[in-house]
């Protein structure tokens, strides 16, 4: 195990909701809080190091939750990680702005990788780039858009524009608790480097043990959300892994 290895809390937005999808899909959305702040701070007191957010909303191009973010970076103590729907430079400083640890950019990256290497440059703790994966692409525009990037190919760019920090998303298994995609993981790490965050299909202790195991490849931590909302993983689980 890595004490580097750091466990991070889904707390996905929709609606003023937090919600849990399925494979991406909006259509499989079910309510995990009507209070995601209260979620988030329960999560926080269980010992997860940090909260990840996602603002559906956003990401569908359906309006946004910012009251709800601007809350939750407010209350909550840990490092708080905010992605869906940043597709400018601006709306990537202004969730900085709202108390944002670190903001996600998937569809950004794709489309214009000037931008990133820009905020790259500005700002390299803060700037994390989403490897959102499915059926062997990158996909963008709230995971409907196929790209013409595989994950290794992207990850390899990302790092070339000068990112530190690669989120990469099983989007196949996302929600699912079927395992993470080690392969999928592997060969980014490989192209990338220190600094990658999984996310996407955890549900057992064993498989966070393996991802911990990974930290000396490089993988600094990972996302869980149905798991942790569901049961299937505890915090005496969590703890365990981040050498509580």
């Amino acid at each position: 195990m890595s004490g580097n290895f750091r466990v991070w809390a889904a707390v996905d937005l929709l609606g003023g909701k937090a919600v849990r999808l399925r494979q991406g899909r909006p259509e499989t959305a079910w309510v995990v809080s009507e209070d995601p702040v209260a979620l988030a701070q329960r999560w926080q007191e269980g010992g997860v190091a940090g909260v990840h957010v996602v603002d559906l909303d956003a990401a569908l191009g359906l309006g946004h939750n910012r009251p709800v973010v601007a809350a939750l970076c407010r209350e909550l103590s840990v490092p708080v990680q905010v992605g869906g729907g940043v597709r400018s430079a601006e709306a990537y400083r202004e969730l900085r702005a709202l108390g944002a640890t670190r903001v996600v950019v998937g569809s950004l990256a794709v489309r214009e990788p000037k931008t990133i290497q820009l905020l790259a440059a500005e700002d390299p703790e803060g700037l994390v780039v989403a490897a959102d994966s499915r059926q062997g692409v990158v996909v963008t525009g709230g995971w409907a858009e196929a790209s013409s990037w595989s994950p290794a190919d992207f990850a390899r760019e990302v790092r070339r524009l000068g990112c530190r920090h690669l989120l990469v998303t099983a989007v196949d298994l996302d929600g699912t608790g079927d395992g993470p995609d080690f392969p999928l993981l592997r060969r980014v790490l490989h192209a990338f480097g220190p600094g990658v965050l999984a996310s996407g299909g955890v549900g057992r202790l064993e498989e966070l043990r393996f991802l911990a195991a990974m930290a000396r490849d490089g993988l600094e931590g990972v996302v869980v959300g149905t798991a942790l909302a569901t049961g299937q993983l505890t915090f005496a689980d969590i703890a365990q892994v981040q050498g509580a």
